[in-house]
C-alpha cells in the first residue's frame, strides 16, 4: 500500500453509518485515502480543509440536502474542479433535471452518478476513471492535494 501522502483522497459524504463504512473500506482497501463526512455541512467543511482529489456524495442528505451541497461544491471557485460521484435513488436525468430547475443558472452535470446501492465494482471502476482524468488535467498540486 501506498504512503497517505501519496494515496489519492476521495472525500465521502453519505449519513448512512453502513454505507459510508462501507465506501470507506472498500476504497481503502483499493488503496485511496477515503475521509468521510456525515452531512452537507460537514462535507463541505471536510472538501474546504482536505481538499480531496474526488467526492462521492450522496444526493440525498437529509435536512440541507446533497443536491445543495453539489450545487454548493460546483460553484465554489476553489472546489469546482473536483471531479463528483453522486450516489442516488433516483436516475441520473432525474438528478439533473432538478438541478436545472432548483438553480437558475447552469450547474454542470456529475462526473460520475451511481443508483445506491453501487455494486463495488462499477464504484471503484468509476473512481479510477476519474482518478486517471482528474490526474491528467489538473495535478494535485493546483488544489492543495497530495504531494505537497
Amino acid at each position: 500500500m501506498q504512503p497517505e501522502a501519496q494515496r489519492i483522497k476521495v472525500l465521502v459524504v453519505e449519513d448512512e453509518l453502513d454505507v459510508r463504512l462501507f465506501l470507506c473500506n472498500l476504497l481503502d482497501s483499493c488503496g485511496y485515502l477515503p475521509i468521510d463526512a456525515d452531512s452537507n455541512t460537514r462535507g463541505l467543511e471536510q472538501a474546504r480543509t482536505e481538499k480531496p482529489d474526488l467526492i462521492i456524495l450522496d444526493a440525498m442528505l437529509p435536512h440541507d440536502s446533497g443536491m445543495q451541497l453539489y450545487r454548493c461544491l460546483k460553484r465554489d471557485a476553489v472546489l469546482k474542479d473536483i471531479p463528483v460521484v453522486v450516489l442516488s435513488t433516483l436516475d441520473r436525468k432525474t438528478f439533473c433535471h432538478y438541478q436545472k430547475c432548483q438553480c437558475g443558472t447552469m450547474v454542470p452535470e456529475p462526473e460520475g452518478y451511481l443508483i445506491k446501492p453501487p455494486e463495488a465494482e462499477d464504484l471503484i471502476k468509476v473512481v479510477k476513471e476519474l482518478a486517471v482524468m482528474d490526474a491528467s488535467t489538473s495535478p494535485p498540486s493546483k488544489r492543495g492535494g497530495h504531494g505537497t
